[in-house]
């Protein structure tokens, strides 16, 4: 695959999402290049997962969507996934010293000291057995000085160093990595570094099932190839679960 390149346009006024800008971008210009990236100092209405919204004070955060056309064939949708998450977590960890702990909570959150520092919704367009077009909001949490109650759970680079950082240096970082991890063609390898990284892998935890709301106990073996959580539970079950069919608890 060769190299993207990432061409980034920054918006001088608050959005509601960077995210919808670009599919609303994307339908009136169908032509729009490859390596677009779309991005803001504020959003007033971010997305996250499962129709979450992000939290993000103006100028604090590095908030890009990405458009991309990949042409990558569909068994291996998975590893767009796992290339950006990859990229993110390469981006902070170049940041954190040697005590922190980061990680990848499946499918694509970036965790930090047991945080949630970074955010990850991805869209693939399908066609002809491959995948044509591909979308990726990223929210990176970089100085966000101070959470909502409702979000115990976020932290920020800065909450976490002390320090303070320049948000577009720190985006153009991640692209870089990102262009690095999409061109890798090793797929096995990728695969196998994503899982080095997973959140609670190996630890007894509490999940529960969405289609029969049973809660249970179980250890995350690894992610799948095709990105299914992969859990053993405590009578020795293995069960495999895909994107919104388990709940950590």
């Amino acid at each position: 695959m060769s190299k993207i390149s990432f061409e980034i346009t920054e918006l001088g006024h608050p959005i509601e999402s960077t995210y919808d800008y670009l599919v609303k971008l994307l339908q009136e210009r169908p032509s729009l290049p490859s390596g677009t990236v779309i991005h803001t100092d504020y959003q007033t209405a971010g997305r996250g997962q499962l129709n979450n919204s992000w939290f993000s004070s103006p100028r604090l955060n590095a908030l890009p969507s990405i458009y991309l056309r990949l042409d990558r064939p569909l068994q291996q949708i998975w590893s767009i996934s796992e290339a950006t998450a990859l990229a993110v977590y390469k981006s902070y960890k170049e940041q954190l010293s040697s005590e922190d702990t980061i990680e990848i909570k499946w499918p694509n959150d970036i965790f930090v000291n047991g945080h949630k520092i970074a955010g990850i919704l991805i869209h693939n367009a399908l066609a002809e057995g491959s995948v044509a077009e591909t979308i990726i909001g990223i929210g990176m949490n970089i100085n966000e000085e101070a959470f909502p109650p409702e979000l115990p759970q976020a932290i920020s680079l800065h909450l976490v160093t002390g320090q303070t950082y320049d948000v577009k240096a720190f985006l153009r970082q991640m692209l870089r990595h990102l262009g690095e991890q999409l061109a890798r063609q090793d797929y096995a390898a990728l695969h196998a570094e994503y899982n080095d990284l997973l959140y609670q892998r190996g630890i007894r935890a509490r999940y529960c099932d969405v289609a029969t709301e049973e809660p249970f106990e179980a250890t995350i073996q690894e992610v799948s190839p095709q990105g299914q959580l992969v859990l053993t539970t405590t009578t020795g079950e293995e069960r495999r679960y895909a994107f919104k069919e388990i709940v950590y608890l």
